[in-house]
């Protein structure tokens, strides 16, 4: 964010150190697309090579979860499922509103730290 202060780029470090272990211990992250691309960048931006992977639709990301969290649903119903399906496609479309807003506050916070 434009701080070179070392004390804080040591502190930064360690903080991202300790994530990056604590996360380590969950291989459905660490052998996602997403996290591969972050940690073995193609170049230097990540965030366009994020923008390239292909969009999963609310099915996978169901799929996904189910995995992640070890979930059996053999005993839902088609509607259960159905009614699931509709609140990923929600969740999603909320993300998608949520996007820009965060990405905006992203940038003030990183012009307001630079004027600091």
């Amino acid at each position: 964010m434009g701080n070179k202060d070392s004390v804080f780029l040591q502190e930064r470090r360690f903080y991202l150190e300790r994530f990056l272990r604590k996360i380590a211990r969950h291989d459905f992250i660490v052998n996602s697309q997403e996290f591969q691309l972050f940690a073995r960048p193609q170049g230097l931006d990540v965030e366009k090579s994020l923008n390239k992977l292909p969009k999963l639709s609310s099915l996978q990301l169901y799929d996904r979860l189910k995995e992640a969290t070890m979930t059996d649903d053999s005993g839902l119903s088609d509607q259960d499922r159905d009614f699931l399906d509709t609140q990923l496609t929600e969740f999603s479309v909320y993300i998608k509103k949520a996007d820009p807003f965060l990405k905006k506050m992203k940038e003030d916070l990183a012009q307001y730290l630079q004027k600091k």
